[in-house]
């Protein structure tokens, strides 16, 4: 008996340690499965490759049947992952939707939830761990065992589902977060994609719009290196494609147009007006040089700064306008003003000397017609008179040659002349901040006059008044059709206008301006012959201006202004042969 309870004892001692070691190996194999599984993890692999993983460790450490994943998908429906072959049969449909309720049910609670006594599958046993991480329900996974019995683990195995849940919860979470920003990533890429061919599309809409500028320009970085330019600047100017001139030096673009040909630069003293900072103020001037097809041209370049954020100049913008054609205009103007000039100085001197000369004719014919005087004396009479007869040929030559030459009168319409001019010195105004105006009466009266008179008229006052605003400005230009009298008698600046004769219709034009006004001593000469405050000026421009008037039967008139601008006002009554003009010129 004792020997059988030594035997007894000692059967108890080697199955408890059979015991105790099995439970080790498992534990030791659990740890090793969750080991491997967390190495797994660690690489990058898709949903049904963590199903199979979840199938083959559950069956390994939890010791049931089957081991599925559902994840949540758009919040609330939940999905299966990777059904296990065994399970793909249609006679385990039952079972699938089975799980899907106890997957349904532990994530609406967020809990473990267990389901064996289920009528529908009495032998089949479910256990549902919801998947939560850092408390977002991103999936459930679902324990199934098939003998019917409970799903029931002891506090280590617990544990150990309770790492496994983790490790599966936070690895559902990563992939949700990897496919997340996938999604991004790949939104964001056609964003940039999209966004880069708007911006090819812009850059390419901006240089059609840069090389139609009827302007040339070009940008310069703080170096003098040019970073953009467009065809107007290259093609016109340097006779090369705009890509030949990028990365070239400023400088060596002025050593071009000097090698070309003569070069004159001439500094403005009134940059162009914009917004500019005091640090970095703009520069302007004019410049004449010859293109590439050997054209002289001026041009009026201003150069804008671009300051940065650090204030400090980043860019230049330069802006090459070709003023060429209003140079050619004001040079007309000047050479037609001496002309006019010397004409009228001219047929004065020969006016005033022709009732001499006819006089002394005259007297000599007298005297050789009397026949006592001597032979001798009559010869020299007769040499005398030949000569005064050719002195009244040059005077007449003289007069001929310094004469207008004559001008037609015909009907013209106003306002169509006025918006020639206009367009005529556009662009000039623009290149120098000035914006002009018509405002006239809808009337289609049209005047008996001389039209590149009265068109000399316009466009000189037009550029007096620029020369009045260096700074940029407006002018209005104002007609009406009005009453006014007959003539404007005795040439009294004085005279009321209601003074007049009897009344017709006439156009009353004034041109005004912001300039700057006239003080008293230039009033009282302004329409005096070499008077002028511009040193390149003649100072005849108003002079003749009002004479031409004159011959249209008109006014021109400067009223002052309580306003400090300047008005001129011209006014042509109604000629006999057609509608007569009144004409006004302004200043404001």
């Amino acid at each position: 008996m004792l020997l059988m309870e030594g035997v007894a004892a000692q059967a108890g001692v080697a199955l408890g340690s059979a015991r105790r070691y099995r439970e080790e190996s498992r534990r030791r194999e659990q740890a090793l499965a969750l080991f491997s599984m967390s190495q797994y993890l660690t690489a990058e692999h898709t949903y049904d490759d963590l199903a199979t993983m979840l199938q083959e460790k559950s069956v390994a450490i939890f010791g049931v049947d089957y081991g599925l994943l559902f994840l949540v998908k758009e919040n609330t429906r939940l999905v299966p992952v990777a059904i296990p072959a065994a399970l793909s049969h249609p006679s385990h449909r039952l079972l699938i939707k089975q799980a899907t309720l106890v997957a349904r049910n532990a994530c609406d609670k967020k809990t473990i939830v267990t389901d064996a006594d289920s009528p529908d599958m009495p032998t089949q046993a479910f256990m549902a761990v919801p998947l939560i991480h850092r408390g977002t329900m991103s999936g459930v996974i679902v324990l199934v065992r098939t003998s019917g019995s409970h799903v029931t683990f002891s506090a280590s195995v617990w544990s150990v589902l309770t790492t496994f849940a983790n490790v599966i919860a936070t690895t559902c979470a990563n992939m949700t977060l990897v496919e997340q920003l996938k999604r991004h990533t790949e939104t964001l890429e056609g964003m940039v994609t999209e966004r880069t061919r708007q911006v090819q599309r812009s850059r390419d809409l901006l240089r059609i719009v840069l090389d139609h500028l009827p302007d040339g320009l070009v940008l310069i970085d703080s170096q003098e290196v040019i970073l953009e330019a467009n065809r107007v600047f290259s093609s016109t100017m340097l006779g090369c494609d705009p890509q030949a001139v990028i990365g070239q030096h400023f400088p060596s673009i002025w050593d071009e147009l000097e090698r070309r040909g003569e070069l004159r630069v001439e500094v403005l003293q009134v940059p162009r007006p914009g917004p500019e900072r005091e640090e970095a103020p703009g520069k302007a001037m004019r410049v004449f040089c010859t293109d590439v097809h050997h054209h002289q041209h001026w041009y009026e370049v201003y150069r804008i700064p671009v300051v940065g954020p650090q204030d400090e100049v980043e860019y230049y913008v330069e802006q090459w306008i070709d003023v060429t054609q209003q140079e050619a205009l004001q040079r007309h103007l000047i050479l037609q003003e001496q002309r006019n000039t010397l004409g009228y100085l001219t047929s004065g001197v020969v006016h005033d000397i022709s009732p001499h000369l006819h006089h002394i004719q005259a007297n000599l014919h007298a005297c050789i017609e009397d026949a006592r005087l001597p032979d001798e004396v009559q010869a020299r009479l007769r040499s005398a008179l030949e000569e005064a007869t050719r002195i009244e040929h040059t005077l007449d030559s003289l007069d001929q040659f310094y004469q207008s030459p004559a001008t037609a009168w015909e009907c013209l319409d106003i306002k169509q002349m006025l918006l020639e001019v206009r367009q005529a010195t556009a662009r000039q105004f623009k290149s120098r901040q000035i914006t002009m105006s018509l405002d006239f009466d809808n009337q289609d009266q049209r005047v008996y006059g001389q039209p590149e008179a009265l068109r000399q008229v316009f466009l000189g006052i037009l550029f007096n008044a620029q020369e009045a605003m260096p700074n940029g400005g407006t002018i209005r230009i104002i007609g009406r059709w009005c009453q006014d009298e007959d003539e404007y008698k005795g040439g009294n600046e004085a005279v009321n206008e209601g003074r007049g004769q009897r009344s017709h219709s006439c156009w009353h034009i004034s041109i005004l301006d912001t300039g700057v006004g006239m003080n008293s001593e230039q009033l009282a000469t302004v329409f005096e012959p070499f008077t002028s405050t511009r040193s390149h000026s003649m100072g005849l421009g108003l002079y003749l201006s009002k004479r031409i008037i004159a011959q249209h039967r008109g006014r021109l008139r400067y009223p002052v202004r309580w306003d400090g601008g300047r008005l001129w006002k011209s006014i042509c009554p109604v000629m006999s042969r057609a509608v007569g003009v009144k004409l006004v010129a302004s200043d404001a």
